[in-house]
């Protein structure tokens, strides 16, 4: 401790107040630092809610589309089906299916009773589905109701080939 004695008291004093000046920088360094953090917290945070709603309000806008267009689909189908005539269910023909549980991937051999619309058998047959597509529908689909569910009997969606 001698050596500060030795030192003249302007320096000293010098010293000191460099030291708490320091000091001072330090602490508001860190207040800023601090500060600065929680304001692009908070801003990072609100910016991602916007993007957020803005997906929601996005994804919204093309459920309803799809929806008007699922309605206008089912529309031209339902006027299709009603002018080509009455759908006559044969009792005595069946027609054999492989049901894949799509979930599952089990298969299970169904059996149904043909269909047929102004003498043209349903399944099996894409005439149907590819008239309703020639409408302007972009995929059209039959089923007909079993005890496992729905099968698929006419479509003219095709699958992918990998």
């Amino acid at each position: 401790m001698n050596w500060i004695n030795d030192i003249k008291i302007g320096t000293r004093l010098n010293l000191i107040m460099s030291g708490f000046i320091l000091l001072a920088f330090v602490f508001f360094g860190i207040y800023v630092n601090s500060a600065l953090q929680n304001q692009i917290l908070t801003t990072t945070e609100e910016n991602m809610r916007e993007q957020i709603n803005d997906l929601v309000e996005v994804i919204d806008v093309e459920l309803e589309g799809k929806k008007d267009q699922v309605d206008i689909s089912m529309h031209l189908a339902s006027n299709y089906f009603k002018r080509q005539g009455k759908l006559e269910v044969s009792i005595d023909e069946t027609v054999n299916y492989t049901a894949v549980n799509q979930l599952t991937g089990t298969a299970t051999p169904v059996s149904v009773n043909l269909w047929y619309i102004d003498s043209i058998p349903v399944q099996n047959s894409s005439s149907i589905v590819d008239n309703i597509a020639a409408m302007g529908v972009p995929t059209a689909t039959i089923f007909q109701k079993t005890d496992l569910g729905y099968l698929r009997v006419s479509t003219n969606v095709r699958k992918k080939r990998w």
